[in-house]
């Protein structure tokens, strides 16, 4: 074997490797998780029973295997999703910010200082009356696709805000949706995460919050009803007892210069947050 074929399997065997290995990041803590398992499994099965020369079992475990490109499309539809998604928005980043370092090219706002500056007063002021709130606030058009809700189009002010999520008032209960400087729509219903042994301690907005950030490219800003505490979530991801200050960073570092060139070369910032531990 020649040092080109050695080098040739390695690279091969390495990318099947990254491949699992973000599968498994992927699928982690989904009842997804437990059926890629299982194909493993079965993969496994088959090479063994192959190399053992057992025919009848190796016919029977083939026709399956031959089958399960399309028994995976259908199971794992919403995972594959995600996967396409993030994998399109990272390729998609990545010229974007060649392009802005060779064209110095600046990206208009998505949301202005002083649509920001609502949003957080009205956080603020829901998180001190403890008025439960979730707001969605999107990045791309290609993902103002909801069926429910309530069509709202109105300026961003927080005084709208804690209209919409006073107790009292028939739209309090799902989610706002906010995108090109507009509340787009209110009472929105949301898919709550697939996710398996999520802490007990999360309420249905939590879980609502982080369903809709596995699948859509936006941030959550969730308000406790229970203790008026903040928490953001991102990919799936989400982070609690956020302060007003970091809401405040945040919403300006994804969406005022999301794609923006700086003095300092650094206007591609991105967070991430941690998983929940218990």
């Amino acid at each position: 074997m020649t040092t080109y074929q050695v080098l040739i399997r390695f690279v091969d065997y390495l990318i099947v490797a990254l491949l699992i290995y973000y599968l498994y990041r992927l699928l982690r803590g989904t009842r997804a998780f437990n059926i890629f398992l299982g194909l493993l499994l079965i993969y496994f099965l088959g090479w063994l029973v192959r190399w053992l020369d057992m025919r009848l079992l190796s016919t029977i475990l083939e026709q399956f295997l031959n089958i399960g490109v399309i028994v995976i499309v259908i199971i794992f539809q919403p995972e594959i999703r995600r996967f396409l998604l993030i994998l399109g928005k990272n390729a998609y980043d990545r010229r974007l910010k060649k392009l802005a370092s060779i064209f110095n090219y600046r990206e208009g706002e998505l949301l202005t200082r002083e649509e920001i500056g609502e949003i957080v007063d009205g956080v603020r002021a829901m998180s001190r009356q403890k008025l439960g709130a979730l707001i969605i606030i999107l990045k791309d058009e290609s993902q103002l696709v909801f069926d429910t809700g309530v069509d709202i189009d109105a300026f961003i002010r927080r005084d709208l805000l804690l209209a919409i999520f006073d107790k009292d008032s028939p739209l309090h209960d799902g989610a706002v949706t906010i995108y090109a400087h507009r509340i787009q729509k209110a009472r929105v219903i949301l898919p709550i995460s697939r996710r398996e042994k999520l802490p007990s301690v999360l309420g249905l907005r939590h879980r609502a919050a982080m369903g809709i950030t596995e699948s859509v490219d936006c941030l959550a800003i969730i308000v406790s009803e229970e203790n008026g505490k903040i928490s953001l979530s991102r990919e799936g991801n989400i982070e609690y007892d956020v302060s007003i200050e970091k809401l405040e960073q945040v919403l300006h570092e994804e969406f005022v210069e999301p794609l923006s060139s700086h003095a300092n070369g650094d206007w591609t910032r991105r967070f991430k947050f941690p998983t929940p531990q218990r």
